[in-house]
């Protein structure tokens, strides 16, 4: 019963986010999923603008998809 009082939750909550109309969020930079660590040396200098994005797909050398 309380997975789907959840999942009710859940479902009314993206439906009063979609209602607000936000701007999507600014991408700053992208990165492989592959060079991760870049990203997180990026991240930790302090100095980016926007989101850092790690892109996953079938380019990954690691296998994970």
């Amino acid at each position: 019963m309380l997975i789907v009082f959840q999942a009710l939750e859940l479902a009314n909550l993206a439906t009063e986010l979609q209602e607000l109309h936000l701007p999507p969020p600014h991408v700053g930079e992208t990165f492989s999923f592959d060079d991760a660590p870049s990203a997180l040396r990026r991240l930790q200098t302090g100095k980016t603008v926007g989101k850092v994005v790690l892109e996953v797909g079938n380019n990954c050398k690691t296998g994970l998809v």
